[in-house]
């Protein structure tokens, strides 16, 4: 079942809800009962069963490993501005 992040317009408050695709949304916020908008996240993703031979690959990298390639990345891309 999914979780959904929700942001209460009376209170401020975020709260983790959830419920079924299909399912409406809460009718109110849990702590005091105030309209609930939900906000849009980045979708959780489970690293556990690689689907490809990348993720493969990274799945079976150590920690420093994978700060060592992560850092081998901004240094690739990175290119010092030019004094003007």
């Amino acid at each position: 079942m999914p979780t959904y992040l929700y942001a209460c317009q009376s209170c401020q408050t975020q709260h983790e809800i959830r419920h079924g695709i299909s399912e409406p949304p809460p009718a109110g916020c849990p702590a005091c009962g105030g309209q609930l908008e939900r906000v849009l996240t980045v979708p959780r993703i489970s690293t556990g069963n690689s689907s490809s031979p990348t993720a493969a690959k990274y799945a079976k990298m150590t920690t420093s490993e994978e700060v060592t390639h992560a850092q081998a990345e901004l240094k690739a891309r990175w290119r010092p501005s030019r004094p003007s």
